[in-house]
């Protein structure tokens, strides 16, 4: 490199200095982030033989691993899940919160429905509730102790589950012996206004 303190720097030398510089801004361009940017275009699977069944969880501790966080990435084919989709058992406010939050920016609403007999989702418990998506999350208890778990179920005509996807890798999926929980289900949203697009995909 020239040395711009010697008393026979030219023009040509400081064109060598500019030209020099300039090379290492060409060879180190400012790095962008759009490989953690939110996916607008990503939609909810509606054939249980396109879930990516090969994500499993990376931490199974009970009531605090990221089976949620599996879920949802599989749900809606995000398999490259990791810092685009939270884990949402970690969130401050509750994962229902976390859950609502991260799925508006893609475009979906989410609703909780609670499951009152015979592991059969009712709808005439929740009016609001006319169509169902195929798949869902189905919460119940845990086969590997007295802790729960969730797994991604097929909705079927008759108003109950088959489990397609279990996040651990056991693949033990819930405790059919204890009743389940609560069902979750994903609908689009028209962008902007937050309304609901019903629709009922069977396969």
């Amino acid at each position: 490199m020239v040395n711009v303190c010697d008393k026979h720097f030219t023009e040509n030398d400081g064109n060598m200095v500019r030209n020099y510089f300039i090379q290492i801004a060409r060879e180190s361009p400012t790095k962008t982030t759009s490989s953690t940017a939110v996916d607008t275009n990503v939609n909810l699977i509606s054939n249980p033989l396109s879930l990516p069944l090969q994500m499993k969880q990376t931490n199974c501790t009970p009531n605090k691993g990221n089976a949620l966080q599996i879920c949802v990435s599989a749900l809606f084919n995000i398999v490259n899940y990791v810092n685009i989709v939270p884990n949402f058992i970690e969130d401050p406010k509750g994962y229902e919160y976390g859950i609502q939050e991260y799925v508006k920016t893609i475009n979906y609403t989410m609703k909780k429905i609670k499951l009152k007999n015979n592991n059969m989702l009712l709808l005439s418990d929740d009016n609001e509730i006319l169509q169902l998506p195929t798949l869902c999350i189905l919460r119940g208890k845990s086969p590997r102790g007295e802790h729960g778990h969730v797994v991604v179920a097929s909705i079927k005509e008759t108003m109950t589950f088959d489990m397609v996807l279990d996040p651990h890798p056991d693949n033990t999926f819930l405790d059919t012996n204890e009743n389940f929980g609560w069902v979750m289900v994903f609908f689009k949203t028209t962008k902007g206004t937050g309304q609901k697009q019903y629709h009922i995909h069977r396969v």
